[in-house]
């Protein structure tokens, strides 16, 4: 803990050393998972980026122009307010209808500007500020302004806040930002300054990029409440359209995205729990995309 809270690099290290010791000396068993994301698409969709938490950047695909892509993966979303989400199927969908305030740059772990366009941290680490893009609109038409940001964080923070649903759980939140204390509009109109207890962790940037930390429209959670997790309203290069469970999830372009509107004009979320099915889905047309591949399918996609 006192290591994500220390801006030296040579001390951190030592802590986590120290940590480790710990653990060496106290678990003897430690179990741990790394697996290789793969992807598999059809030659007319390309090229396909896959940002740090292994989300593929839909908003990216160059062709076809005003093409439809089909995306099979394992099974359906379980929400769409990011906020709440933790599973990776709905994360991948998540990604592609909002933005946050820093995004990575496209195939690193770089950070760049999304809806901040510069920031700022005191000299102790305690504030930070960030501004807001200008002219950025939800989906829903609404305008994005620092209050709605300064919304999406205070309603994962405060318990008693009008859109934290008291039956969904904040687990990125409570993880990644216990140290923040307030998030609130800054005295220069188009700010948004977050207030913490202790020094940021040095990868605080990064942690704002993470999926979890898209922004929400505040006028669309005050519609639809805890309903708002299958209706979800964000700024995105995609919107969405409708959700059919366990059948398809379906999105179109954002035709007035801030950051220009994807040449993609629908995108289709499908499920199919068989990983050799999506294969043969793929091969056969019906899928533009796949992911979690079966590794004795690879061959045959490779060849086609």
């Amino acid at each position: 803990a006192r290591a994500r809270q220390i801006d030296d690099e040579v001390e951190r290290a030592r802590l986590y050393r120290e940590a480790q010791e710990i653990i060496h000396r106290d678990v003897p068993i430690v179990p741990l998972v790394y697996t290789q994301k793969m992807i598999a698409h059809r030659n007319a969709f390309g090229p396909l980026t896959v940002e740090p938490v292994t989300h593929t950047l839909l908003r990216l695909v160059e062709t076809p122009v005003d093409g439809r892509l089909t995306f099979v993966r394992g099974t359906d979303s379980v929400k769409l307010d990011p906020a709440t989400v933790t599973d990776g199927e709905s994360s991948k969908v998540v990604e592609q209808i909002y933005d946050n305030l820093i995004r990575f740059a496209p195939g690193t772990a770089t950070i760049e500007p999304a809806l901040a366009t510069a920031w700022t941290r005191s000299d102790d680490g305690r504030t930070w500020t960030f501004t807001i893009r200008e002219g950025v609109t939800f989906h829903d038409g609404t305008p994005l302004d620092a209050a709605a940001v300064v919304n999406a964080f205070e309603r994962q923070r405060d318990p008693s806040h009008p859109h934290h649903f008291e039956e969904h759980q904040y687990a990125y939140w409570l993880d990644l930002f216990a140290f923040v204390e307030k998030v609130e509009v800054g005295e220069v109109p188009m700010t948004v300054v977050f207030r913490c207890s202790d020094p940021a962790p040095p990868f605080f940037l990064q942690e704002l990029a993470v999926f979890a930390m898209g922004i929400p429209s505040p006028a669309a959670l005050d519609e639809h409440g805890a309903e708002f997790a299958r209706n979800p309203v964000g700024t995105g290069p995609f919107r969405f359209v409708r959700w059919t469970p366990d059948t398809e999830i379906v999105l179109e372009r954002n035709e007035g995205y801030w950051d220009g509107a994807p040449q993609l004009k629908e995108v289709i979320f499908q499920p199919t729990e068989n990983a050799t099915v999506r294969a043969e889905r793929l091969l056969a047309g019906e899928a533009d995309l796949i992911d979690n591949l079966d590794p004795l399918s690879i061959p045959r996609l490779k060849g086609e």
